[in-house]
């Protein structure tokens, strides 16, 4: 009974922790920014209404069996996602260091909390638009829902990984957090965000085929157009990355540690 017991009292304490931290960035998040609301969902449709104003016309021609705006849709939602996960893990210890004098709070509840807020906060707004979308006339048909719902996952697991370990390396690395956002705009543009893989000539898909976020953004358009067929998406590649990224980002995490509370 005892054993039991004390195998379950750290968890318990664990989820306390993680609900608390969860509360206080919800708060954070929507209690001192009164537009916060606003802009999670103007930031993708913000892009959205730019890349249909501009390449709209000239997809429709190129993939006339292809609704683009579902097609943007499905990958800035993801990629906005993913970028916050990123953006906002790094500085997840900053924002939470006065709570590390209590001996419950560690600097990873800080934050799998913060990345769990920003899933959940995203996971609305795909959502939201969705349903906007649909009631717009859109048509929305999931042909492989399982495959779908593994490319987000797996794009929120990646999103952690990679924030993880650019935090706990930004503790030695200061300068690292700065280069962060120059690195993401370049990755987006390689990421099959805007555009299929198969518009890019066939000698530079091999090369572009390491990314893991553009397999993401492959294998979604393949679960939800019945006539997309993806080039290069390879769930199994993706897995793998996945696994990798967050066993990185866990590494790169226990070996800091004691430095996150030294400083």
């Amino acid at each position: 009974m005892n054993k039991s017991k004390n195998f379950t009292v750290p968890f318990v304490i664990f989820r306390r922790v993680i609900y608390a931290l969860l509360i206080r960035e919800l708060k954070t998040r929507f209690g001192e920014y009164k537009l916060g609301l606003f802009w999670i969902f103007m930031e993708p449709l913000i892009q959205l209404g730019l890349f249909i104003f501009l390449l709209g016309y000239i997809y429709k021609r190129v993939m006339p069996n292809m609704d683009y705006t579902l097609f943007a849709t499905s990958g800035i939602l993801t990629w906005t996602m993913f970028k916050n996960l990123i953006s906002r893990g790094i500085v997840s210890i900053d924002a939470n260091r006065a709570l590390f004098a209590f001996r419950q709070v560690k600097p990873l509840d800080a934050f799998i909390s913060r990345v769990s807020l920003e899933f959940l906060i995203y996971t609305t707004v795909y959502l939201v638009i969705a349903i906007a979308l649909a009631q717009l006339g859109h048509q929305i048909i999931f042909v492989k829902p399982l495959e779908f719902i593994t490319c987000y996952i797996c794009a929120f697991l990646i999103g952690s990984g990679l924030g993880l370990t650019i935090m706990s390396f930004s503790i030695t690395y200061k300068d690292i957090n700065k280069l962060v956002s120059i690195v993401l705009w370049g990755v987006y543009f390689i990421s099959g965000v805007i555009f299929p893989i198969k518009m890019v000539p066939p000698e530079y898909r091999s090369w572009l085929a390491w990314n893991p976020m553009l397999h993401v953004m492959e294998l979604t358009r393949e679960a939800i157009f019945p006539g997309f067929v993806s080039s290069i998406g390879d769930l199994l590649y993706l897995g793998i990355s996945t696994i990798l990224i967050i066993f990185l980002g866990l590494t790169a995490y226990f070996l800091t540690r004691k430095q996150i509370f030294l400083q």
